[in-house]
C-alpha cells in the first residue's frame, strides 16, 4: 500500500471527525444545504457572525423584531409578502 496513499485517506478521516466534534470550526459554506431555509438552520450563512434570528437579513426589512423564519437567504432581507 502507498504511504502517501495511507495519510490521505487517514487526513480525510481526521478531518472529517474533528468536524464532527467541533461543527463551529467548518465553513458555513460546506454546511449549506441540508435543505432547511437559511434562516432557520442555525448557521451563519452569509458569514457576518449573525445566525438566524439575530440576522437582520432573516428579518422583515432587517427589522429585528418581525423574524422571518421561513425565509431562504441570510443576504438580503425579505419584503413583507416574502415573509410568510
Amino acid at each position: 500500500m502507498n504511504k502517501h496513499m495511507s495519510w490521505t485517506k487517514g487526513g480525510f478521516v481526521l478531518v472529517l471527525l474533528l468536524a464532527v466534534a467541533f461543527p463551529g470550526c467548518t465553513s458555513s459554506s460546506a454546511l449549506e444545504g441540508n435543505g432547511g431555509p437559511e434562516c432557520s438552520d442555525g448557521i451563519d450563512n452569509s458569514g457576518d457572525g449573525l445566525v438566524d434570528e439575530d440576522d437582520p437579513n432573516c428579518n422583515f426589512q432587517g427589522d429585528i423584531t418581525l423574524y422571518c423564519p421561513n425565509w431562504d437567504s441570510e443576504t438580503i432581507a425579505p419584503t413583507l409578502s416574502e415573509c410568510n
